[in-house]
């Protein structure tokens, strides 16, 4: 029977499955970690990460032994939970938070958008936990246009350039990379609307740009470095 409460019992079986997990990473991250550039693992079915009492769930099992390996993993670990439930969600992204200092440092990354789509970027961000990875959200008001033009593909590179500088002086680290809307470089040209190129723009803020296309595949492509 499916549990309706958001933390639930420790049942018999479940630990038995936990402790088969935890040793089949313990080996295998060893393993992969030395021969792969990369390893992806993914919880379809995560859970709270908790349960009563305060015994792990297969995703904070799965972080413990990455944290915990003895082994000099070459590999970039990317962990994907998957859980509908948003309370059980929310408890799971809870202590994934308290865990990420204490992470493997990966990289920075800061995403570029209009004001308009902003507040949903930084909801679908927020949902990817990545091992490491860091992000950082930057919603570029349209200074050219007018403050009303909401949206990514009107943005100029100036605005981009300018607002960036501006967020960089108020405390964000841009980070290794740049992610801008691919729909605010005019097709055939490479130049943003104001003639601005993205070579021009990674010159200026001193990171390396990129271009990506406005939907959530292209999106975690990039972020992923694929």
């Amino acid at each position: 029977m499916t549990p309706q409460a958001t933390i639930w019992p420790l049942e018999p079986h479940t630990k038995g499955k936990h402790e088969v997990l935890r040793r089949y990473l313990e080996a295998w991250f060893a393993i992969l970690g030395l021969k792969s550039g990369r390893i992806a693992f993914f919880d379809g079915f995560a859970g709270p990460g908790q349960y009563k009492g305060g015994k792990d769930g297969s995703p904070i099992i799965a972080l413990r032994v990455l944290q915990e390996h003895r082994a000099m993993l070459k590999a970039e670990v990317y962990f994907w939970f998957i859980e509908k439930d948003p309370d059980r969600a929310a408890h799971l992204e809870s202590l994934i938070e308290a865990r990420k200092p204490s992470l493997p440092p990966r990289c920075r990354v800061t995403v570029v958008t209009g004001e308009m789509f902003g507040p949903r970027m930084r909801t679908l961000l927020d949902r990817v936990v990545v091992d490491g990875l860091r992000v950082g959200l930057v919603a570029v008001a349209n200074e050219f246009f007018g403050r009303g033009i909401g949206v990514a593909g009107l943005l100029t590179g100036r605005d981009i350039q300018i607002q960036l500088e501006q967020a960089r002086a108020a405390g964000l680290e841009l980070g290794d990379e740049v992610l801008v809307p691919a729909v605010a470089i005019r097709d055939g040209a490479g130049v943003f609307l104001d003639d601005l190129t993205p070579a021009d723009l990674a010159a200026s803020i001193g990171a390396p740009v990129t271009a990506v296309e406005p939907d959530a595949p292209a999106l975690l492509a990039a972020l992923l470095g694929r």
